[in-house]
């Protein structure tokens, strides 16, 4: 058997085949190749060892195939399959808030003044916020952090409110 039917037997897929919904792991447990899909599914649902390593290894890398408001959109759209088939416990909203708490705190200057972006990340939350009233607080807690990063810029200064410089003198 060669390397490739070895790696496709033990993860059961192929990624040089016409599986596009894939995810090879090396030895350690990292991952080595993935579909975009699966890089998010990782990201959602995996409660490992490594999860928190690969949150942040996502946040630094993720706009290198896609952008902030497809992966909101994305994230969303998992969290709400995952609690409709969440019998066997596979999916923890606690685990997708504080994803989205390092995402506010530490890698929101990219898309904090992207309107589509923060229109995806309020729907995410208000999905989260409809799951039970404990993480409806935490979801407007992180509304409030969005609000304060919004007002921010990356070097933590005050945004300007308007755009246009008010008039010097009347």
């Amino acid at each position: 058997m060669e390397k490739s039917e070895i790696e496709s037997e033990m993860t059961g897929m192929n990624l040089n085949g016409n599986d596009s919904d894939s995810i090879q792991f090396d030895s350690s447990g990292l991952i080595t190749a993935a579909t975009k899909q699966k890089l998010f599914e990782q990201l959602v649902l995996s409660n490992g060892e490594n999860s928190s390593v690969y949150s942040s290894e996502f946040l630094l890398t993720y706009g290198c195939f896609t952008n902030a408001t497809e992966a909101f959109s994305e994230i969303r759209r998992i969290c709400t399959e995952a609690l409709q088939v969440n019998s066997e416990g596979i999916y923890s909203p606690l685990r997708t808030i504080n994803l989205l708490k390092e995402w506010i705190r530490d890698f929101s200057d990219d898309w904090i003044e992207d309107d589509e972006a923060l229109k995806a990340i309020s729907l995410l939350l208000d999905s989260l916020s409809q799951i039970d009233q404990r993480l409806g607080a935490m979801a407007n807690r992180l509304r409030e952090m969005l609000e304060v990063k919004k007002r921010k810029d990356p070097k933590g200064n005050d945004r300007p409110l308007f755009s246009i410089p008010p008039p010097e003198s009347f």
